[in-house]
């Protein structure tokens, strides 16, 4: 297998594999020379083996295909994710990482946080003790927030207060808290 460079599915998987990802069936739809190394990476849970593979496959290479094979496996994860796992597959010893000093001078983007949450009913005030109903319920209506804002940290207050002085038992003559 001589090559200058990795089609890019295989760079990708290669760094997939790396990072401890599962490529179920994605071996089958790369060139046929590379399976032995993907499957090899895909066989083993442990990422210090999966290294050791891929390892095995650089040293198959003629020394100056090494460096450039290895360069687009790490590129191909920075493209994937931008994130400092990419760095999981570095063939040299020199630090590649210039650590929290680059993140002081350059800071990443921050990321939108999505709200998924599904809209909920408003509280019934039948719901509500009568004993409080109506001063929650005033109190909502004067600070113009819905009734569950006020009556519930007041149901949880009378909780506290009553603490276990009242209790429902499963088993009336039982011990059980």
């Amino acid at each position: 297998m001589s090559t200058s460079h990795l089609p890019p599915e295989v760079a990708s998987l290669i760094q997939r594999l790396s990072r401890g990802h599962h490529v179920n069936g994605e071996i089958a739809t790369a060139p046929i020379e590379y399976h032995s190394v993907l499957q090899g990476m895909a066989e083993t849970e442990n990422l210090r083996e999966r290294r050791k593979v891929y390892q095995g496959f650089l040293d198959t290479l003629p020394e100056n295909q090494r460096k450039a094979v290895a360069t687009q496996v790490l590129e191909a994860g920075e493209s994937q994710s931008g994130d400092a796992d990419s760095k999981a597959l570095s063939v040299t010893n020199e630090p590649t990482d210039p650590g929290f000093v680059s993140f002081v001078g350059n800071p990443p983007e921050p990321l939108r946080l999505i709200s998924r949450l599904l809209p909920v009913d408003p509280l019934d005030p039948g719901m509500v003790p009568e004993a409080i109903r109506r001063y929650a319920q005033d109190i909502a209506d004067r600070m113009r927030v819905p009734l569950e804002f006020t009556a519930v940290p007041m149901m949880v207050m009378n909780g506290s207060l009553i603490g276990r002085s009242a209790s429902i038992s499963p088993k009336a003559y039982d011990d059980w808290y």
